[in-house]
């Protein structure tokens, strides 16, 4: 008896580790999702990606854009290391919720990909409410990742010298 115990015990707590590293399907919770995210540096599974962001539509991960960034730099990061595939990991993520179109838009811009412009294009029809958001990106209106400053830029003396100077506080 205490050996069908330790069994039971040992198998309840390899599951959850299973689970973080076998493949995803729809009704994953996000938890999982989440580990298997975390996990993802180490073991890389581009086979997975696609079920895992459409675990992430599914649970609302990106309804907060301020709290989403680090699902967001990850299918940013997975659609930049497989350039090869970049088009085909991209297109098997819809069909996407019309509200998490702007998580696709902005993951190929971040992908650091060197044909993001391409790949946007392409995929630029099957979103058409996020037309101006693509159009800003491919213009250059939008920054992209490396273009976005760390810090903000501070002013020298001349500069707030010339501020104070070029003012007219009368007008």
């Amino acid at each position: 008896m205490r050996y069908v115990a330790m069994a039971l015990a040992a198998l309840l707590v390899v599951r959850p580790a299973d689970a973080a590293n076998s493949a995803i399907d729809p009704g994953t919770s996000l938890n999982i999702v989440q580990q298997w995210i975390y996990n993802y540096r180490a073991k890389p599974d581009p086979a997975h990606v696609a079920a895992a962001v459409r675990v992430l539509f599914k649970t609302q991960t990106f309804k907060d854009p301020e709290n989403s960034g680090i699902y967001l730099g990850f299918i940013a990061g997975a659609i930049g290391a497989n350039p090869a595939r970049a088009e085909q990991l991209v297109t098997s993520f819809f069909p996407v919720p019309a509200e998490d179109e702007w998580v696709v838009v902005r993951a190929i811009a971040y992908s650091g990909l060197p044909e993001w412009k391409t790949l946007l294009t392409s995929v630029a029809p099957r979103m058409p409410e996020r037309k101006v958001m693509i159009d800003d990106y491919l213009s250059g209106k939008l920054p992209t990742l490396n273009e976005i400053p760390l810090e903000e830029a501070k002013l020298g003396f001349f500069d707030k010298m010339s501020g104070a100077f070029t003012h007219n506080p009368f007008s």
